[in-house]
């Protein structure tokens, strides 16, 4: 009998058969199989650790199986959950951003001038931009090249432009149209209208629908008053009103 253990190759020795059933059944069920002249039982063996084999396999897949299935489950769950608060945010989140746009398109609007360069009914920092100057009080304004303004709130209530020199007379309102709405039409001219020695006066009334927009309480209606002086100087006057 020893003579025959030593004339075994390595694989046909039982115990590498045993060892190999228990760590890696596949092999030992093969080398089972293949020494079955030497294990009447063969079959048994086989059976047993075949089944034992096929329950390892199958039990960590149910396991992953189950444990896949409650993760899912349970980020399903909390995906619902969340969805009504994403949702909620989505909404608000496009309110404020409708707002915003809403706010920058009123402010854009608000800021643009009425007038070519900035007058009665523009905002006072549309003035204060568009004629470099410095306040001389509350409401007053002194621009450079001897333009002036009067505010009122946060709008141009009026302007002076002085110093202008003429030569025949009465000046055209057209020489001082940057200051006055760019929709301006003429209702009234009532011509001249003197009220001092030295000095003589003309004045004009005028529409615009902007002016009226941008400042309801004016109805839309301003005067210019254009004043000669015997200095060969003329002051114009754009003020919102309609008389003098």
């Amino acid at each position: 009998m020893p003579e025959e253990q030593e004339q075994l190759k390595f694989w046909q020795k039982s115990w590498v058969m045993w060892v190999c059933l228990i760590l890696f059944a596949p092999v030992g069920i093969v080398l089972c199989y293949l020494n079955r002249e030497r294990h009447p039982k063969w079959k048994i063996i086989c059976g047993i650790f075949l089944v034992l084999f096929l329950i390892g396999l199958a039990s960590p897949k149910n396991n992953n199986t189950n444990t896949n299935t409650t993760t899912q489950t349970a980020q399903t769950a909390q995906t619902q959950d969340n969805k009504p608060v994403e949702k909620k945010e989505e909404l608000a989140a496009k309110q404020e951003t409708n707002n915003e746009k809403s706010t920058q398109k009123q402010e854009i609007t608000l800021a643009m001038p009425i007038c070519p360069r900035a007058g009665i009914g523009d905002s006072v920092e549309n003035f204060k931009r568009a004629v470099p100057g410095r306040s001389t009080g509350d409401m007053t304004y002194d621009g450079k090249n001897g333009v002036g303004a009067v505010f009122v709130g946060d709008k141009v209530y009026q302007v002076t432009v002085l110093g202008r020199a003429t030569v025949n007379g009465r000046h055209n309102d057209l020489s001082v149209k940057d200051y006055y709405p760019v929709d301006a039409v003429l209702v009234e001219d009532k011509g001249e209208d003197n009220d001092a020695a030295g000095s003589w006066r003309w004045w004009s009334l005028y529409h615009s629908d902007k002016l009226a927009e941008s400042m309801p309480n004016s109805n839309g209606n301003f005067v210019i008053i254009q004043r000669l002086y015997d200095t060969g100087k003329v002051n114009f006057v754009i003020s919102i009103g309609d008389s003098l």
